[in-house]
């Protein structure tokens, strides 16, 4: 399923961005460039190690954000569950994604062995255009 954004009718189309509606009220995009992937989801683990289990990332933060492709990868602490951690990444192509996963297969983070998890939830989602909030 291909998602499709509307954005007001001042915002110029970004590179590689058509637009699918010229005169229409709204501006919808289509990207003609490859889907934005992102990841996100959850880990759970001991509500009392989680704050060393987020320290113990900030290396491998710093590290994938400087990955090819990588738009955003982030680990925050859940506001209500104490040993939830929420994952969210945002990646140029789903190629960028699968070359960092497979680097991670290869050479797993010393964090992987660590902690215990006692839940992890992950989904990526392929996204074909995006606009600002309630577009």
């Amino acid at each position: 399923m291909r998602t499709v954004a509307a954005l007001p009718m001042q915002m110029p189309a970004p590179a590689g961005i058509r637009s699918c509606v010229p005169n229409g009220p709204e501006r919808r995009f289509l990207a003609d460039s490859p889907l934005m992937i992102i990841v996100a989801g959850f880990i759970d683990v001991d509500a009392g190690v989680r704050g060393e289990f987020l320290e113990a990332m900030g290396e491998t933060i710093v590290a994938t954000r400087s990955e090819p492709g990588c738009i955003e990868y982030t680990f925050a602490a859940d506001a209500v569950d104490p040993g939830r951690v929420r994952l969210f990444e945002r990646w140029e192509t789903k190629d960028d994604l699968l070359t960092h996963l497979s680097a991670g297969a290869e050479q797993p983070s010393p964090v992987s062995a660590t902690f215990e998890r006692a839940a992890v939830e992950l989904a990526q989602y392929e996204i074909s255009a995006h606009g600002p909030l309630g577009s």
